[in-house]
């Protein structure tokens, strides 16, 4: 309308303005002149520890399409207030050669509180197309698993432009999102080896709300919780510019994506509706959360972990070797090397742990054609992008995929990291491996540890597999070995002869391998029962006689 940009825009300053080029480790003259002829790598001056690095900062200062000003500072500015410094790693080691890496560092550097966040990533992959002159983008397909962050598209016949074949597959994988730590809940389910309460489904019940009864109020800028009781006249609590009163007899329940407690447990949207492949659920039931009544998982640090908290939440923190002060580098004497506790800056603490932070992972996942969706139909992205909401059913089609990460809130000041990756694999095996190949060298301070074609195969399951129970029958256990390819979230669940569920004996994510089960039976009745295994994308039940 205007002939402005809408969009991000790269900030001046962070490559040669004579050139159009982005600035790359590679090239010397992409870098801007105040480098003076050093590279700005992501490991300091002059280093480049992995192959090729590039950098780049985009802002989003000049999309004015709405009548909105972030900063009430600068009432020139446009857009969201948001600040991305961006960084591109590719590495030569062999095991990560068909992956590309990219490191979101997000700022909001206005003054306006965002409640609700989401980041979302767009795929239009023409897979099998050779370029401009050979056309076989009408059979893409695509698939996702929500448990390993990974979303990745296929040409349904394997063929390509003139028939070549193998096409093979393109994934995106979320080594790093955003993480909620106002909610009370543990989001990536990394806190299930501490204290706390699993979330039910009668949690989910409206209530009526009496005098007197214990509630939980929680102050909206800060986030901090008081236990309380309910007095006999309206409770007002506020959230941003909307005012949420109580009162005696009224019903509560809480309701999902507001961001607010409605039900006045502390506990926030804990009942976000999901549905995957025909199966509706809830996205955090069976999650731990922190139950303010009682205190129990207050003390699990790994529930509403964060990384600016200057704690060691995961404990892996070795003052032997990790006391080396805020600058990260030893002998330096700087503040908080040597004092034996941890300090922001320091490996394995805050910034420089990526598991101190409650990551969203995949959130939503969406095939679409994409004339259906375009990029200025903003409704139409952001509900796309709904937590929880998983549509997969388009396929062999000219489809794009949309995928997401969120709500998570953004104050002023507030930093999030979001490290997605591309991965290639010749087929759906070799892509997963390749993704997991990645995800070990970024869990492991980017020093490259994998599989090849070295490893023992017998290390490396060839498929999932539910072994029979042995014993069978059994008087008073029996023992299950299974065995997964990947590394995946692993359900395995009791039923009776009836279909009902009487026993949970595996719900968390498991890494790859073979492993065993004990199902101890000494309170059950004689009879059949069935054990089932449910992963992302295999289902298996066996069958089973209890005698007594």
């Amino acid at each position: 309308v205007t002939g402005d940009w809408w969009t991000f825009l790269p900030l001046p300053g962070f490559a040669n303005p004579d050139t159009n080029l982005v600035a790359m480790s590679k090239w010397p003259e992409s870098w801007p002149p105040d480098w003076n002829g050093s590279w700005f790598g992501y490991w300091g001056k002059d280093q480049c520890i992995n192959g090729e690095e590039c950098y780049f900062v985009i802002d989003d200062y000049q999309n004015k399409e709405f009548n909105f000003y972030p900063d009430s500072n600068d009432l020139s500015r446009g857009g969201l207030g948001m600040r991305v410094y961006v960084r591109g790693l590719q590495w030569e080691n062999e095991l990560l050669a068909d992956a590309l890496l990219f490191r979101y560092h997000i700022e909001n550097i206005g003054t306006y509180f965002h409640d609700k966040m989401v980041i979302g990533y767009k795929i239009g992959g023409n897979i099998g197309d050779v370029g401009t002159t050979g056309w076989d983008a009408g059979d893409d397909s695509g698939d996702y698993s929500k448990e390993e962050g990974f979303a990745y598209l296929y040409d349904y016949d394997n063929r390509g432009y003139g028939g070549y074949t193998p096409v093979g597959y393109f994934g995106c994988a979320i080594l790093e999102s955003p993480g909620n730590s106002f909610d009370g809940i543990d989001n990536d389910e990394d806190g299930s080896e501490g204290s706390g309460p699993l979330i039910t489904e009668d949690m989910f019940e409206p209530e009526i709300l009496n005098s007197d009864d214990a509630i939980v109020l929680i102050d909206y800028q800060t986030y901090e919780r008081t236990v309380t009781s309910m007095p006999d006249d309206t409770v007002r609590v506020y959230y941003r510019d909307q005012e949420f009163k109580f009162w005696p007899g009224k019903e509560i329940e809480e309701i999902p994506f507001n961001m607010v407690d409605d039900n006045l447990n502390g506990v926030i949207d804990e009942n976000i509706f999901c549905q995957i492949d025909d199966i509706s659920y809830y996205l955090y039931l069976g999650c731990k959360y922190i139950d303010y009544f009682t205190g129990e998982g207050e003390d699990n640090l790994m529930i509403d972990e964060r990384r600016d908290d200057g704690l060691d939440n995961d404990g892996d923190w070795n003052p032997a070797t990790d006391d080396v002060g805020k600058d990260g580098i030893p002998e330096t004497g700087d503040v908080g090397e040597g004092d034996g506790i941890p300090t922001s800056g320091e490996p394995n603490c805050d910034l420089y742990d990526i598991d101190e932070s409650d990551f969203l992972g995949l959130t939503s996942f969406v095939l679409f054609l994409w004339e259906d969706i375009p990029h200025h139909q903003d409704e139409l992205v952001w509900n796309a992008l709904v937590p929880g909401n998983f549509d997969d059913r388009l396929e062999n089609a000219n489809i794009d995929l949309l995928y997401g990460s969120g709500y998570f809130p953004m104050p002023p000041g507030r930093n999030e990291i979001f490290t997605n990756a591309f991965v290639l694999g010749i087929d759906e095996e070799e892509l997963f491996v390749n993704k997991e190949n990645l995800e070990n060298m970024y869990k492991n301070n980017y020093v490259p540890t994998g599989i090849n074609e070295n490893t023992e195969a017998a290390d490396i399951p060839d498929d999932f597999r539910l072994s029979q129970n042995y014993p069978n029958p059994f008087n008073s256990s029996t023992s299950f070995e299974y065995s997964i390819p990947r590394r995946t979230k692993v359900e395995i669940t009791i039923y009776n002869s009836l279909g009902q569920k009487v026993k949970t004996l595996v719900n968390q994510v498991q890494d790859r391998g073979k492993h065993q089960i004990k199902w101890h039976a000494d309170n059950y009745a004689s009879g059949i029962y069935f054990c089932r295994i449910k992963t992302d994308h295999f289902l298996q039940t066996k069958k089973m006689m209890l005698l007594k």
